[in-house]
Formats: C-alpha cells, sequence, structure tokens
C-alpha cells in the first residue's frame, strides 16, 4: 500500500467518525407531557386498548428526547440496552407518571430509553438509565401543566374550546417560553383534541422557545386548528 492509498483510507475513517459523531449531537431536549384521555381517543383510532388502571387524570410523561434545533434526532445511539433492574427503585413512580396507557409500562420505558436515552450518555444529569429516568420524574413535577391550566381557569372540560394561543399564552407566562402544542382528530365527534404539551429545555434543563415557536411564531406543531378540546377523563 502506497504512502497516498494509507493517507486516503485514513482520511476516509476520519470522516466517517466525525460524520458519526456529528450523527449524535444535539443541542436541546424536548420534554413532552401528554393527557391521557386524548392520548387514550388516538389509540382506539388506531385500534389500541387503554390499560385503565395506568389511565390518570393528570398530564403524564411521553418522554424526554435528545433533539436538534433545525431538525429531529438523533435516535438509538450506541449504548446499553434497558435493564429494569437499573431503576427498580423507580418504578412506583414511573409507572404514576410515565405510564405506558396502552401496553405494560416495561414496553414504553425500554422504547424511550433505548430510542432517546441512548442519545443523551454525555450530558452528566442523564449519563445513565437511572439518571435519564430520575431527571423525567424531576421535570413533570417542575413542569406541572395540571396544576398550571387550572389555576389559569383553563381546565379539563367538554363543551368550551380552547384557542391555541390562549393555552399557550398562558403556559409562556408560566415556564417563561413558548411550548409546542400538538392536537389529535377525534374522528368520531369530528372536533380537535390537545394531547401533548413539548417543553423545550437548552443541555442544561433551562427552558427556552422551542425553536420551530421562535422562527416563525407557531402555535402548535401539529393538528391544533383554530380551536380545540381539552377533554376530561
Amino acid at each position: 500500500m502506497t504512502k497516498m492509498m494509507l493517507w486516503e483510507k485514513c482520511l476516509g475513517i476520519f470522516l466517517m467518525i466525525v460524520a458519526f459523531t456529528a450523527s449524535q449531537d444535539f443541542d436541546l431536549f424536548t420534554f413532552s407531557e401528554q393527557w391521557p384521555t386524548a392520548t387514550c381517543i388516538k389509540g382506539k383510532q388506531e385500534g389500541k386498548e387503554c390499560i385503565k388502571p395506568r389511565f390518570h387524570n393528570y398530564w403524564t410523561i411521553h418522554g424526554l428526547w435528545p433533539d436538534r434545533s433545525n431538525e429531529t434526532g438523533p435516535n438509538y445511539c450506541p449504548g446499553p440496552d434497558f435493564n429494569l433492574s437499573e431503576i427498580s427503585g423507580l418504578v412506583e413512580e414511573l409507572i404514576s407518571y410515565w405510564p405506558d396507557i396502552y401496553n405494560n409500562s416495561n414496553t414504553l420505558w425500554g422504547h424511550e430509553w433505548n430510542r432517546h436515552g441512548t442519545c443523551a450518555l454525555k450530558i452528566p444529569d442523564t449519563e445513565n438509565e437511572l439518571l435519564y429516568f430520575k431527571k423525567g420524574l424531576e421535570l413533570i413535577q417542575r413542569f406541572n401543566i395540571t396544576s398550571i391550566l387550572s389555576k389559569h381557569d383553563a381546565p379539563p372540560n367538554d363543551v368550551n374550546p380552547y384557542t391555541p394561543k390562549h393555552i399557550v399564552n398562558i403556559l409562556r407566562k408560566e415556564l417563561g417560553h413558548g411550548p409546542l402544542l400538538l392536537c389529535i382528530e377525534d374522528t368520531e365527534n369530528k372536533r380537535k383534541l390537545l394531547r401533548e404539551v413539548q417543553i423545550c429545555l437548552d443541555l442544561h434543563f433551562e427552558v427556552i422557545d422551542c425553536p420551530k415557536f421562535a422562527k416563525n411564531g407557531t402555535l402548535f406543531k401539529s393538528g391544533c386548528g383554530k380551536m380545540f378540546y381539552y377533554i376530561p377523563l
């Protein structure tokens, strides 16, 4: 092998390493809370059945996701596979605040760790499975959407719809920055339902404007329309 060929091979390996490392980079976290009632309706529309004992009348965690300002991801980074024994001391809390409405909770926790948690290992607060799930539980207490909306006279109800702007303004006032809303279509009743609130955080877990909100003033991520319902259990 000539020196030139060796140099080209080394350069190729170096560029592959750089590209691989870049594919795992992220500059923020998205912390997503879901409203179980709407999540259950979405599941039923997809042929899934809700597990009633895990069905709570308060916002629960969907996930804590390493994210990027200009694109989604990263996902499924190199790291240890999910191991339930690592979080055995958190199981009761996780069942309450990070439940899987459709399956047993192990399924959701395993998915969230393998897809998202493995990409958060470079951050000290989430550098292993236990710390990752602890951080999620910490954030659900810190950002209590149930209490925030009730405090501002925006409780769940099946009669009066809300505008995206009204709910975003309430959350922005309490959080200091704009979140993203995600809604679904209730096909049976032909109406929009609030399903998720996504809060964006910097790498120190301080709230920031969600980049899409900051760039174009979007008040919802998808599907909310001009009005939606925030329905009770």
